[in-house]
């Protein structure tokens, strides 16, 4: 089996591998405990396109070889969100997350 690599990419090279993420996305979720149908991976590939074109946005795609095969997104908390911080200490980062796993 091939190893597998993290790598960063910009919200325009994560939607230029929109049909991808929607495929991890429903690995990922389709199973249980989720059980997501098809519809819910279209609805991310939609907030995808929202998500990542705001200022702060990352992605960090895992690949083997080539292919996309897990996937974590991450942009910085807007103002009413930063007192969250505050709540959960100095170690948390003020940004909001999906991760999914391989």
């Amino acid at each position: 089996m091939s190893s597998v690599a993290p790598r960063r990419l910009s919200g325009a090279e994560l939607l230029a591998r929109h049909e991808d993420a929607r495929r991890v996305y429903a690995e990922a979720f389709g199973g249980p405990p989720w059980s997501e149908d098809v519809t819910a991976a279209d609805r991310f590939v939609r907030r995808l396109t929202d998500d990542a074109t705001p200022p702060g946005f990352t992605a960090v795609g895992t690949f083997r070889n080539d292919r996309l095969v897990g996937l974590a997104t991450a942009w910085t908390a807007p103002a009413p969100f930063t007192g969250i911080t505050a709540f959960l200490g100095p170690r948390h980062p003020a940004r909001t997350a999906v991760t999914l796993p391989l």
